[in-house]
């Protein structure tokens, strides 16, 4: 069994993702910024660096499968997108989610739920609210990625003129 949603927090994530993108703007040249322009690098690393928001599809059939006393219904949810987002902690969790496994080759969660557990019944639905929460979380990323980028591109123009000029 595998927990959803609790690796590491949306924070922690974008983070990330912030600091690949200050790492590869730091790889740039004065000749880089000449060659393509400030808009035209800000904009090629802002469609690069978005994150593709998480799909996941729970109005599937249940398959029922029986052990003994216990009645499971088998969900193979297909999930597309960023399927990284199933390990990120949204903002705002109102409840774990759990699955069996996750099949990242046919993108297809599987979660398996017992018929007679409330607790269970809910979790196709705590799934779909983790997902609408950690894409609103991703789509606030999103909109300030391009604020971001060109923040640190004008750092590194600044910092290369001033390598340039003999004053770092």
């Amino acid at each position: 069994m595998i927990t959803l949603f609790k690796h590491e927090t949306h924070d922690e994530y974008f983070d990330r993702q912030k600091e690949k993108i200050r790492l590869q703007i730091r790889t740039l040249s004065k000749e880089d910024f000449e060659l393509a322009g400030m808009a035209a690098l800000a904009d090629n690393l802002a469609e690069k660096y978005r994150i593709r928001e998480l799909e996941a599809d729970i109005t599937v059939p249940a398959q029922k499968a029986t052990n003994g006393k216990e009645e499971k219904e088998i969900y193979a949810i297909p999930v597309k997108g960023n399927l990284e987002l199933l390990f990120v902690k949204p903002s705002f969790q109102e409840e774990k989610t759990f699955a069996e496994q996750l099949d990242k080759e046919n993108s297809v969660l599987i979660m398996a739920l017992d018929k007679h557990s409330a607790y269970d019944a809910a979790q196709r639905q705590a799934l779909m609210e983790n997902v609408k929460q950690i894409n609103q979380d991703v789509n606030d990323f999103n909109a300030s990625l391009f604020d971001y980028v060109e923040e640190q591109l004008q750092k590194q123009l600044l910092f290369l003129k001033a390598l340039e000029r003999g004053g770092v």
